[in-house]
């Protein structure tokens, strides 16, 4: 049987290269075959021929051309040469390539652009200084190869990178702008880093967008509409409003490498729920990778899975420790350029592939799902980077909002360069292998230190937002004491910021104290607020909050006097009406002793009566959960809006400790459940009933590790509240396991999937054996149309498997960190019943992680009246995600989460004189909106995210 022209092909390159199939990741060795294999290289003019041929039988394969007689010829060449002579000389090879001359203006149809790029991996398996020394090394590197080779083009992403030119070697600078300006240099920088996609919330996500263009703009004299491509090679994942961000923030192209998993979808559109699409590219090879015919040859086959786009893009370059491209890879592309029968080789730029590639826009395949899940163990390794993210977003959201209220209000001044520094130390964050986890204990405690500084700007904004409203308070009605005497004055400096709570101070003395309580959320609240008091002269026992027409409030001490440095206080719950984005005033006193009417009496139960063991219950008007004494394992869970059952009939709820088959990429990948664990080695049980709230303290024992829970019920609360408190001592170093603690929920009456909380909206997810990204919740829906809610402050790795909802607390890796988790880790939990309602779990899960915060004052004058909104939103699917000041303007960023046109209110103390729904930029969307007095009306349409600019 005569062979096939492929088999001769391969027959010939076997006696040429021997063994050299390609196989996966080949090309991102960064170095060449015989490099690796020791082997001696392959004769230029033999790569020449082989490449040509094999691409010519590619043409034939995947595009019908009739290049059989063409290659034939020069086969039987080739075949000759070898019979008679061992070997191919060059002018055997030059004959062969003349035989192919007929097929040169058809290989000529198929181009490859080479896009150059330094994968540049910021504090990835190094600190900070080794990063500056590699950034400024690679930029250097290119710079000259760009002087000796005129054709060269070279990619380069993350802002960050720029600023770390700015900042330790500007001496580039001008070299490097010049590049850019002859359109050499191109940045490809949407983003601080290169980010996560899943765990930023929108807010920070928008924030990359927003601010890496205003600092290339202001520093490098970069045109903002020119960053239009999200380059995200190496991100572990994209979510799946993402196109929806990009429209708002002018990305029209987007670059990635994992998450696809339709492994034959190459360029493609990818739409996001509200309809808005992003021009995608997967990288089919990887993006770090020596330069090599490869790429050039698949064209053909890639023209088949992209629209019959004959234009490819080889993205080349040593990468992760940066470097770029090299000499190597140059020279090679100049080499490949005079091959006669091959595509047409050029130096280009990402956005040059990108341009071409809108040609077939309508012919590309649609993706309308997210590009998830890969290394689930990223949405929980390293608890501190993740803590640190989730406290710093918050507290910077918050300080944000308060400032610019009061600045509307008020004339406070804003302050845009303070937020703007904050938010690049939390962005740089982000990078895809810090907030991830996937990196080294220096990477780690550099993101800590960048979040204490950060954390440092939002206390300071809010204080001073803080302070200013309490002095525009008019509080002159109010009647209170002086204390010459008194050290509570400046009392209380720093108590709670760790805890992340706003700093504040004592400001007054006497027994008659004011305080502002404070409502950062979107929504009225009536719930208990936890106020410490300071150096109090008065009797404890006689202890009295009122509101400001001295009606009592409800209130339960929950500490006695304690002390801090050289001062006293106390902690006091009151319950509390607080409207949305506003305050209110109460009075602490102490009563009068004529208005204390019972004898007092020695009430100790124990002394007179020893009460029997029973199981604990924590109950109030929403929920009634119910503990077992000897385990502290919830054994029944009463959502009372529907007087059901949630836990599932003879299950337990509560702490599990499982044992996980080893991963050698433990810090990426939660691997195969071994073993699941109740945590049921009780050590101490010790329930407090309170008057407004009521709590179960358990400790237990985890292996070698101490883990204490707080299980909380205010009285007005709709959520079980899970303080836990873990000292955990494991490692997997040394073991054949990974030990995973988690806190898993047992439901009853499931449907078998999960509404989980993502950027800029939330996704149903059918369970499965995996986590997944959540941004604060998973919610399992029940057959009822409701839902169990279990949110985090802090983690965003859950699963949903077999009627079990999980939230991933701690993964002992070992790589690259060996110990990341050994320490003290603080998480508190919430556990909801709900509505299976997008907008409605937003707005809860606010409410359950902006505790109430106060400020102090004094008797004075005002212009502030004592109870007050500075800003009422409206809109039953909408979800208001942040307020700032930007460009002068009051602005409200937002999101529509059920897939409805919603019409929505915005309503100010003061006038509005005009208002507008625009994109990160201010420029107008063609969106219908109405002023009238205080209140701004539009409708948002569904799962659009925008951004209304108010001028008042």
């Amino acid at each position: 049987m005569s062979k096939t022209l492929e088999e001769r092909f391969r027959a010939i390159r076997l006696k040429v290269e021997g063994i050299r199939e390609a196989h996966g990741f080949e090309i991102i060795s960064f170095q060449t075959p015989e490099e690796v294999y020791g082997t001696t290289p392959v004769n230029a003019w033999h790569r020449r021929i082989l490449s040509e041929l094999e691409f010519c039988l590619q043409m034939k394969a995947h595009a019908g051309t009739d290049v059989d007689e063409a290659v034939e010829r020069a086969l039987s060449l080739l075949e000759r040469a070898q019979a008679t002579d061992s070997v191919l000389t060059d002018t055997v090879c030059k004959e062969a390539e003349e035989c192919l001359y007929p097929l040169m203006e058809e290989a000529r149809t198929y181009k490859l652009l080479l896009v150059g790029h330094g994968h540049l991996d910021m504090n990835w398996r190094w600190g900070m200084d080794e990063t500056v020394a590699t950034v400024v090394a690679t930029f250097k590197t290119m710079l000259q190869l760009m002087k000796e080779y005129p054709e060269f083009h070279y990619s380069q992403s993350q802002a960050s990178a720029y600023k770390i030119i700015d900042d330790f070697a500007p001496e580039l600078k001008p070299e490097i702008q010049k590049r850019i300006e002859e359109g050499r240099w191109e940045v490809t920088a949407s983003a601080w880093v290169e980010t996560d996609k899943n765990m930023p919330c929108l807010e920070s996500l928008m924030n990359h967008i927003v601010y890496t263009k205003k600092y290339l703009k202001e520093h490098w004299n970069i045109a903002p509409e020119s960053l239009d491509l999200d380059f995200s090679p190496d991100t572990f994942g994209h979510s799946a409003f993402l196109p929806e961000l990009s429209a708002i923030g002018g990305i029209k192209y987007y670059y990635h490498c994992r998450g696809l998993k339709e492994t034959d979808t190459i360029l493609y559109r990818w739409k996001s729920p509200s309809g808005q699409e992003l021009l995608m590219y997967r990288e089919p090879y990887w993006y770090c990778s020596i330069l090599s015919p490869l790429p050039a040859i698949g064209l053909p086959r890639m023209a088949n899975i992209c629209g019959g786009l004959r234009t490819g893009m080889a993205v080349y370059g040593v990468g992760d420790h940066g470097g770029g491209p090299t000499r190597r890879d140059l020279n090679r592309a100049l080499e490949m350029q005079k091959w006669p029968v091959f595509p047409e080789i050029k130096f280009a730029r990402m956005r040059d592939y990108f341009a071409e590639a809108e040609s077939v826009r309508d012919a590309l395949p649609i993706v309308e799902h997210e590009l998830n899940s890969i290394f689930t163990g990223c949405y929980t390794t390293q608890s501190r980077v993740k803590k640190g993210n989730r406290k710093a977003e918050r507290l910077l959201l918050n300080a944000e909002k308060l400032t610019a209220l009061t600045a509307s209000e008020l004339e406070v001044d804003y302050t845009d360069s303070a937020f703007e520094s904050a938010w690049q130390k939390v962005l740089f964050t982000h990078f895809h292998d810090i907030l991830t986890g996937s990196c080294v204990q220096d990477s780690r405690e550099h993101a800590m230190g960048l979040y204490q500084e950060a954390i440092s700007t939002a206390n300071c904004r809010s204080a001073k937002a803080l302070e200013t409203l309490a002095a525009s308070i008019d509080t002159s009605g109010i009647v209170t004491e002086e204390d010459d005497a008194s050290t509570s004055e400046g009392a209380g400096v720093g108590y709670g910021v760790t805890a992340g709570d706003i700093p504040t101070h004592e400001n007054a003395t006497g027994l008659t104290r004011i305080l502002h309580i404070v409502n950062t959320t979107n929504e009225d609240r009536y719930e208990n607020a936890k106020l410490t008091i300071w150096d109090w002269p008065g009797n404890l026992d006689l202890l009295e909050i009122t509101d400001i027409d001295g009606n009592p409030l409800p209130i339960q001490r929950i500490t006695g006097m304690q002390r801090y440095w050289f001062h006293r206080y106390f902690d006091v719950l009151v319950t509390v009406k607080v409207p949305a984005n506003g305050y209110t005033t109460v009075l602490v006193k102490e009563k009068k002793p004529t208005e204390v009417t019972e004898c007092y009496i020695y009430n100790g139960l124990d002394d007179h009566h020893h009460a029997p063991f029973e199981d604990f219950v924590l109950e109030n008007a929403y929920l009634r959960a119910c503990f077992d004494s000897q385990t502290g394992e919830l054994y029944s869970l009463i959502d009372k809006c529907t007087g059901k059952e949630r836990i599932r009939k003879g299950e337990t709820g509560g702490l599990r400790y499982i044992r996980v088959q080893k991963h050698h990429m433990s810090s990426w990948i939660i691997d195969r459940y071994m073993e699941v664990q109740k945590v049921t080695e009780l050590m101490k049980i010790i329930p407090t009933k309170g008057t407004i709230c009521s709590d179960i303290l358990t400790e237990h024992d985890v292996a070698n590790s101490r883990v204490t829970t707080r299980v909380s019920l205010g009285k007005e609360d709709k959520y079980l509240k899970v303080e836990i408190h873990v000292d955990w001592k494991e490692e997997s170093k040394s073991q054949e396991i990974q030990p995973v603690l988690s806190y898993c929920l047992t439901l009853d009456d499931t449907t078998g999937r999960m509404l989980c909380d993502v950027p800029g909206g939330a996704l149903w997810r059918e369970e499965q054996e995996s986590d997944v990204p959540c941004q604060r919740y998973g919610a399992a829906e029940l057959k009822d149309g409701r839902v169990l809610a279990l949110a985090a402050d802090c983690k965003y790795g859950f699963r949903y498997t077999k009627g079990n909802l999980f939230v991933t607390l701690i993964n002992t890796a070992d790589c690259p960190d060996p110990y990341p988790e050994r320490g003290i880790q603080d998480i508190t939990l919430y556990v909801m019943p709900a509505e299976a309602d997008a907008a409605i779990l937003a707005k809860e899960t606010d409410i359950c992680m902006n505790p109430l915060q106060y400020v102090t004052n004094t008797s004075h004058t005002g212009t502030l009246p004592t109870t007050g909104s500075f800003l009422q939103v409206e809109g039953k699917t909408a979800v208001f995600t942040g307020v700032a000041q930007r460009d002068g303007w009051l602005t409200v960023r937002m999101y529509e989460a059920a897939g409805h046109e919603c019409p929505v209110a915005v309503t100010l103390q003061a006038d509005v004189k005009e208002a507008y729904l625009t994109d990160l930029f201010g420029n107008k969307l063609d969106v219908p909106v109405a002023v009238e007095n205080q209140k701004v009306c539009f409708k948002l349409a569904p799962y659009v995210q925008a951004e209304l600019r108010i001028r008042n």
